[in-house]
């Protein structure tokens, strides 16, 4: 089986998560699932913001990488902190769908985040066999 990579990728300005809050205060609900929700309710003000934006970013760049913008919602994405504080992926029911479908095995995410923006990437692939 030849080895294949997807990269997804997103950016997104602190303002702009900032004014999603405001303009929808579901905005959190609709994007977390409940066990990142816990990790958001512990949080400050300012510290809710920088988490949503990691959130979007990284939900984002995972559904470019497995090319499912259009068929899965936020919240079937889950991106938890490991123990050594490096995020993964939670393999919901649709996401292990897709990937048996594309033949995929992994998907690693990693957040940046700057005083304006949070990045995040997205690697998925195949295992060499």
């Amino acid at each position: 089986m030849q080895n294949s990579i997807r990269i997804g990728t997103d950016i997104v300005e602190f303002s702009q998560i900032s004014e999603e809050m405001v303009n929808d205060p579901n905005f959190a609900y609709e994007l977390l699932t409940k066990d990142e929700m816990k990790l958001y309710e512990a949080l400050g003000a300012m510290e809710k913001v920088t988490f949503l934006a990691g959130r979007y970013a990284a939900k984002e760049a995972v559904l470019k990488s497995i090319s499912a913008k259009k068929t899965l919602r936020y919240d079937d994405v889950e991106i938890l902190p490991g123990r050594d504080g490096q995020p993964y992926v939670v393999y919901s029911q649709p996401v292990r769908e897709i990937l048996a479908r594309e033949r995929l095995h992994f998907i690693e995410v990693s957040i940046a985040r700057s005083k304006n923006y949070a990045v995040a990437t997205a690697v998925t692939g195949r295992d060499k066999r």
